[in-house]
């Protein structure tokens, strides 16, 4: 899969911003007259002022049970690292056993002992997070996309993007959620295809300005009806009627989401035409990524060693940061903890991903 981000008519591959980030509801900060905050200090004032002046029952509530947050990395990103692998000056590192996490875990620690973080995190599923954001007893959502917003305004809660937290206003974050211009979502043709001419002509057509309007727009006549100044398709109604609140309900009725094509969410998603949303996607996008790996692919053999040593890594990873997070475990025991992950060959995964970049810096090499 391509992308096509670029408003107007023009096919040129472009990145699309980031899909989620961090949202904090901004009616309670305007109700306290604060600003939406950029540092951990900020974060911490507008949390406390949530629990104690909005009598918020959860201030701050994660996407997950584990205690951070994997794909947007929202707060571990302050402490100069990325929540999984990374890429810092050339070398590859493991976030969860770097000197920051420490720090990480001792912030999430101090603001679950205040209070300011889900107590029962442990145990919530998406169902049970989304009833109680719903019900405007919590304060941020540390990972969503935009269609929270609109959820939340039907409800009368309104929530606002923020940028990544920074530890401090003197420092930067270097790792965030990124969409890269070439994604997943491969095509292939195998053996057994009676018509390998067929096929490969069928996924040409795929790349042409016909198969990107069937793709992304659907039928024309169908589902829409001719295409704006801006490269957006006129929706018919019953699909534009509902297309702010309702539309990923039709996304895999009339169009291809996510597959071997070119394609623009952008153009295709009327949500990202409201601009007020389209600015959180942007703040996001504006913040630094250079730490995030760049698209690199596993060998068979690779992909089956890095499974068998990562699935005991992580469940291991996630045992601890509970403990950590929740106080059964003192935060004198990170060394330990580290020095076990390493037993488990952890470097040897670093091997891995380090050959897996070579071989993608060395297709770069061949494109230039």
């Amino acid at each position: 899969m391509i992308t096509s981000d670029v408003p107007g008519t023009s096919l040129e591959p472009t990145a699309e911003n980031p899909w989620c980030g961090p949202f904090i509801r901004k009616d309670w900060l305007d109700e306290l007259g604060m600003e939406i905050p950029t540092t951990i200090d900020e974060w911490y004032t507008a949390l406390k002022a949530f629990k104690e002046q909005m009598n918020a029952e959860v201030p701050m509530i994660w996407n997950n049970a584990i205690g951070m947050e994997p794909s947007t990395g929202a707060f571990v990103s302050a402490f100069d690292i990325g929540p999984g692998f990374y890429i810092k000056n050339g070398e590859i590192k493991y976030g969860p056993i770097e000197p920051g996490f420490k720090e990480y875990l001792q912030l999430v620690n101090k603001w679950y002992e205040e209070g300011l973080i889900d107590r029962d995190f442990p145990t919530r599923d998406a169902k049970s997070i989304d009833a109680l954001v719903m019900s405007g007893k919590v304060g941020a959502k540390l990972q969503d996309g935009t269609a929270l917003v609109l959820k939340a305004r039907a409800v009368g809660i309104e929530f606002a993007g923020a940028p990544y937290p920074k530890k401090n206003e003197n420092s930067e974050i270097h790792w965030r959620y990124k969409n890269n211009i070439c994604r997943a979502n491969y095509g292939v043709i195998t053996s057994k295809c009676k018509n390998p001419e067929v096929a490969v002509k069928w996924f040409d057509y795929h790349y042409t300005e016909d198969g990107f309007k069937l793709f992304n727009f659907g039928v024309e006549g169908k589902s829409y009806t001719g295409i704006d100044e801006k490269g957006r398709p006129k929706y018919v109604e019953y699909i534009s009627k509902n297309n702010y609140q309702d539309f990923d309900r039709y996304n895999s009725v009339f169009r291809l989401h996510n597959g071997p094509y070119l394609k623009s969410d952008l153009r295709s998603n009327p949500r990202r035409w409201m601009e007020d949303l389209e600015q959180y996607r942007i703040t996001w996008n504006n913040q630094p990524a250079d730490y995030v790996l760049p698209p690199i692919t596993l060998t068979a053999e690779e992909g089956a060693e890095y499974a068998k040593i990562m699935s005991d890594i992580e469940a291991y990873r996630n045992e601890m940061m509970l403990k950590f997070i929740m106080g059964q475990e003192p935060l004198d025991k990170f060394d330990e903890y580290v020095n076990n992950i390493k037993a488990m060959n952890i470097d040897r995964v670093i091997e891995i991903y380090k050959a897996a970049l070579d071989r993608y810096n060395k297709r770069l090499e061949k494109v230039d």
